[in-house]
């Protein structure tokens, strides 16, 4: 009632309120009992977030829906083979990455390892409607069969544990980088009646590295990045973050984040400083 009040003072008004354990309102239910918000599903019953992979097709949408007849993959891995067109091109393997739409990260890994697919693609095309080779193909279909059996996935949603002694929360980024990849996540973890913690995804994000990197210096990226992230989700949830650290495994980037007296280059005092 008192964020409806809110609301209606600058000419706003919310549809329903959905609470966790319940059914939503008839007003924002859709099917299965579930809300879509963020790109996502939301099971309130349960409390789990779905993220929703968009249905595999190679027509073009008109003012963003799809005409009719149009022909939606549902079928086994063999069938994907034949439907898959012969001529599959960069715009359309780049048209089916950017359709999966995951503010969370939760698929962050996946997404990753299809981003580093995806400069292939580009680097075997010169232009956006260019034929990939048929070996690049076979490894774009195996890419869209895995996004089909991530279908209907579901995930705890990240929330204080009701056995949490308090509100104050202990958030975790870790970040890590291999040769082509660098990834970061931020978790959150409360301390529980019992003595444990209660440790839960909040974020997740990955950049493709540079192609003439190594690995010590892709880590050290990768801690920049956490560090940004970490900068960004305290600036959200700076009324619940008490504390808060920035962890990795190399100990080469470390050495250089720590060190005070040794002088570094330009790229490494960009990201130390």
């Amino acid at each position: 009632a008192e964020a409806d009040m809110f609301f209606s003072r600058v000419g706003l008004s919310c549809k329903g309120w959905s609470m966790s354990g319940s059914s939503p309102p008839p007003e924002v239910c859709e099917e299965g009992e579930t809300v879509s918000i963020g790109g996502m599903r939301w099971h309130t019953k349960l409390d789990l977030l779905e993220v929703l992979i968009p249905p595999l097709h190679f027509s073009k949408k008109v003012r963003g829906r799809l005409s009719v007849g149009t022909e939606v993959f549902d079928g086994s891995f063999v069938d994907l083979e034949s439907f898959v067109p012969k001529k599959l091109t960069r715009r359309m393997i780049f048209s089916k990455h950017a359709s999966l739409f995951d503010i969370l990260g939760k698929y962050t890994p996946v997404k990753a390892a299809h981003s580093l697919d995806l400069r292939e693609s580009v680097s075997l095309t010169k232009g956006w409607d260019d034929e990939v080779p048929m070996e690049h193909r076979s490894k774009w279909i195996k890419n869209f069969w895995q996004l089909e059996k991530l279908r209907g996935i579901k995930f705890d949603r990240a929330r204080m544990p009701i056995n949490a002694v308090s509100a104050d929360m202990n958030m975790i980024v870790a970040a890590d980088a291999a040769q082509h990849v660098q990834i970061v996540g931020a978790w959150a973890r409360f301390r529980l009646d019992d003595g444990k913690f209660s440790c839960q995804q909040i974020i997740g994000r990955s950049l493709l590295a540079d192609v003439d990197s190594t690995i010590p210096k892709n880590e050290l990226s990768a801690l920049t990045m956490g560090s940004n992230l970490s900068w960004i989700v305290r600036q959200a949830l700076e009324k619940w973050i008490s504390s808060f650290i920035l962890i990795g495994d190399s100990t080469i980037s470390l050495c250089w984040v720590s060190s005070e007296k040794k002088r570094l280059s330009l790229f490494h005092r960009n990201r130390t400083a």
